[in-house]
């Protein structure tokens, strides 16, 4: 297990929401939108993707508002795919279907399709390490090795041991008083 992935897991999903579907699908939708506005920003900045061609800018629009509005304020409709209730876990195979009929409606080159398609994998690949990170929340939640940082895992630092010694010190003297009372009574 790489310590990164545990680390952004604790971020990502809070202790105990692990198994909270409601949860996981407002994190889903939430995290999904911002992927694909981000993607819709760096695909506007590409030299290839601008200009006057109505095919260009008539996908960057529909994807701009398939970004802002989800696939039924685009498509009509939302596809459905078969999901483990997990974060991100049918999102490539909807995104693909949802592209696929963008490209479609835009009638967008070969080329073009070529060069979003790259931005897309990006994207996939964003979602795939939230799906992962999700997973291993989830599987150490269930085997009870979850943590909410890193901090507790630390020793202790270095003056909480100075800081402990007088009240162990105290209660040393404490116990050896002791054990003289009863060895003198026991005389």
């Amino acid at each position: 297990m790489v310590s990164w992935q545990k680390k952004f897991a604790s971020m990502l999903i809070p202790r105990g929401m692990e198994l909270n579907d409601s949860h996981t699908q407002a994190l889903e939708k939430y995290l999904g939108q911002k992927i694909l506005k981000r993607v819709l920003a760096e695909m506007m900045d590409r030299d290839e993707l601008k200009g006057d061609d109505d095919n260009k800018s008539s996908f960057l629009l529909l994807f701009q508002q398939y970004a802002d509005n989800g696939p039924v304020a685009v498509l009509g409709e939302k596809a459905t795919f078969e999901s483990d209730g997990t974060l991100f876990s049918t999102t490539k195979e909807e995104w693909e279907h949802d592209v696929k009929r963008l490209f479609e409606m835009s009638k967008a080159s070969a080329e073009m399709q070529d060069i979003v398609m790259e931005y897309i994998d990006r994207a996939y690949r964003v979602a795939e390490i939230l799906h992962r990170s999700y997973l291993l929340a989830r599987d150490e939640h269930i085997e009870g090795k979850r943590f909410s940082s890193e901090a507790e895992n630390e020793p202790k630092s270095t003056d909480s041991l100075f800081s402990s010694f007088p009240v162990e010190a105290q209660l040393f003297a404490g116990g050896l008083e002791l054990s003289a009372i009863l060895g003198a009574a026991a005389l």
